[in-house]
């Protein structure tokens, strides 16, 4: 049978050569098919994922998402203030969110020639800001501030009121150990603010609460003694530790407006003793030096003091957190028996030096303690009076344009197209940047283009950007 089989098949030689072919073409199909069967599998095995999401994961995607490009937008403007502000810096490093304000951005910077890094903030100006932009303004807060020494007060090397586009930006060392905060809790420094606090620590122990505790203290009734406005930011996070002393910061929140993240939580005790805020305020941080957490209550409850190990410390913060309402001062807190046998070396090898207020220090001081804004007598050379028709079109007579020169903008704030003149004579509109206040619809409308994400890309790998010129053509044609 398989020899006729074989005689068959020679006989009719195009049927295995059929088959053959047959046979190719279904396992090409078979392949085919597997392989969109795969890509049908995949595909929806992917996109569950991204539709199933629960809702609180949803937002903080979303959330994620719009704190990158605000990141990325501060980013943008903080390389060209330093280009045109400060080129003396060379950028480092765009830190991570390193504290609970919103608004405020840290940099790494080091200057040309030197290893110091040093930390720029770069925050907005706050709403009840009593100090006015302007160069004045700017000089007397940096020559008040670059004033004090103390071995317990951490300096501050620059502040500038970036009048333009109001913005705040501080510089000062960088300390790589990080806050007290950081030193509570045995967390990184450059770690985000929202993950490095989460955990309950043990706190400290007795000795050290002492010691950190009188020295934050002393730089405190520092700057009291010295005429300074209530402090109203003592926290765990503005005290910096360096070579086992603790310097406090944070002093140059009370002049810009800024609020203590405190201030709800201790509102209710302010009413009738607003004086009492720096004094509830270092009730607050010895609490968490000693039970490893944050008081969430403005007093603290019998079960929440128990958490402090040491009992010396539940007594004086019994002190501190008066019942009655009477709460001691900063100087009571300093003389209290738990403070009795601490030594400060610090003070003895660097004594402190008495600042010499001028009459525009003591007016910005006096300022910050009322909450009122400065008056100036002379106004910002950068916003200029109202001017009439008339006034305009002499003084277009008699001399030629005086529009002062445009320095080189940040990208994100779009510049503006000059309107048509009027049929009248008309002061000429000036060109400015799309301000925060007026115009943020403007520039929130700008498209993303492809120069502005490679501009910054070539910003976040360090690339040096080449310097522009631009020309001011907004004056007057007589």
């Amino acid at each position: 049978m398989a020899v006729s089989a074989m005689n068959y098949l020679q006989e009719h030689i195009w049927l295995p050569i059929l088959i053959g072919i047959v046979s190719f073409i279904v396992l090409l199909l078979l392949i085919f098919l597997a392989y969109k069967l795969y890509r049908r599998c995949t595909r929806y095995d992917y996109t569950p994922l991204r539709d199933d999401l629960a809702l609180p994961e949803k937002l903080s995607q979303a959330r994620q998402i719009q704190r990158n490009e605000v990141r990325d937008d501060a980013l943008l403007n903080f390389q060209f203030y330093m280009r045109s502000h400060n080129p003396k810096y060379s950028f480092s490093q765009h830190l991570p969110d390193m504290g609970s304000r919103v608004d405020k951005h840290w940099f790494l910077v080091r200057e040309h020639g030197k290893w110091k890094d040093l930390v720029v903030t770069q925050c907005s100006k706050s709403p009840g800001c009593p100090l006015p932009f302007s160069s004045s303004n700017q000089k007397t807060i940096r020559d008040m501030l670059l004033d004090l020494q103390h071995p317990y007060i951490w300096p501050t090397a620059d502040i500038d009121l970036w009048e333009e586009h109001e913005v705040v930006i501080v510089t000062q060392e960088f300390n790589s150990n990080g806050s007290l905060k950081d030193y509570i809790y045995n967390a990184k420094a450059k770690l985000d603010w929202s993950n490095k606090y989460g955990m309950k620590s043990r706190g400290l122990a007795l000795k050290q609460i002492r010691l950190f505790g009188l020295q934050i203290l002393k730089g405190a009734l520092y700057l009291q003694e010295n005429g300074f406005p209530p402090h109203c930011h003592i926290q765990a996070g503005n005290v910096i530790i360096k070579k086992g002393a603790c310097r406090l910061s944070g002093y140059e929140n009370v002049f810009l407006g800024y609020t203590s993240k405190l201030l709800p939580v201790i509102r209710r005790l302010l009413k009738e003793k607003p004086e009492a805020i720096d004094s509830l305020c270092m009730g607050h941080l010895l609490y968490e030096m000693g039970a490893g957490k944050e008081l969430e209550e403005a007093v603290p409850t019998r079960a929440q003091l128990n958490r402090c190990q040491h009992p010396e410390l539940i007594q004086l913060l019994e002190f501190i957190f008066d019942v009655a309402g009477d709460y001691p001062s900063l100087s009571d807190i300093a003389d209290h028996h738990f403070f009795a046998d601490v030594k400060l070396t610090e003070l003895k090898k660097h004594p402190p030096q008495n600042i010499h207020l001028t009459a525009a220090m003591k007016a910005l001081i006096k300022a910050a303690k009322k909450g009122k804004v400065l008056k100036n007598k002379n106004k910002s050379s950068s916003k200029r009076a109202p001017t009439t028709n008339g006034d305009l079109a002499n003084s277009s007579q008699s001399k030629p344009s005086s529009a002062p020169a445009v320095t080189i903008p940040p990208p994100p704030l779009i510049q503006l197209a000059v309107p048509p003149p009027p049929s009248v004579p008309a002061p000429p509109p000036a060109v400015g940047f799309a301000q925060s206040s007026n115009n943020s619809n403007a520039a929130r409308d700008v498209p993303n283009t492809e120069g502005r994400g490679a501009l910054l890309s070539d910003i976040k790998k360090g690339m040096n950007l080449k310097k522009t010129v631009t020309r001011d053509k907004s004056a007057p044609k007589v």
